[in-house]
């Protein structure tokens, strides 16, 4: 079930789920799970907001926390694609 849809600053489309973060990925045209936000696990949280703040950084509402750092989602090949906010 999707839950939060957002498009940042350089087009990006993000859907945060009950089960975590996809990123649109357009070369593949595959949602991409994110892994991980600021090195820790994020597939199994909920996501409850989605916002990018004043310097382009994208801030992730969970129900225990709210983090902003690079993040890191994976192509159906196995590999891993590193996202930087900035």
């Amino acid at each position: 079930m999707c839950g939060k849809l957002f498009i940042d600053s350089k087009r990006r489309f993000w859907v945060g789920t009950r089960n975590g973060l996809l990123l649109f990925d357009r070369e593949t045209k595959n949602f991409l799970p994110v892994l991980t936000v600021e090195g820790k696990p994020l597939e199994k949280h909920s996501i409850r907001a989605i916002v990018e703040g004043l310097n382009g950084e994208l801030w992730i509402g969970t129900p225990r926390r709210i983090v902003q750092a690079g993040i890191e989602c994976r192509r159906k090949s196995g590999n891993k694609k590193e996202i930087m906010n900035r």
